[in-house]
């Protein structure tokens, strides 16, 4: 999904011209997620939690940290 909505993008900026709509058929993509592309809101996948409560150093550190008994 992401490669054909990267492509959409590509084509929009090459032909801005072109109707949305017609690339979200031709590229067979969400209308809203294409439009939130052209806009340059990037995808969730990858982004950090808003919800973590260590920093990844410190997550890191926390499990290689052996465990005493």
């Amino acid at each position: 999904m992401e490669a054909r909505l990267q492509k959409a993008v590509d084509f929009h900026q090459k032909n801005p011209e072109y109707p949305v709509s017609a690339l979200c058929r031709d590229f067979e993509v969400p209308r809203q997620r294409l439009r939130n592309r052209l806009k340059g809101i990037p995808p969730k996948k990858g982004q950090p939690a808003h919800n973590s409560q260590l920093s990844p150093a410190e997550e890191i550190a926390l499990v290689t940290v052996p465990v005493r008994p």
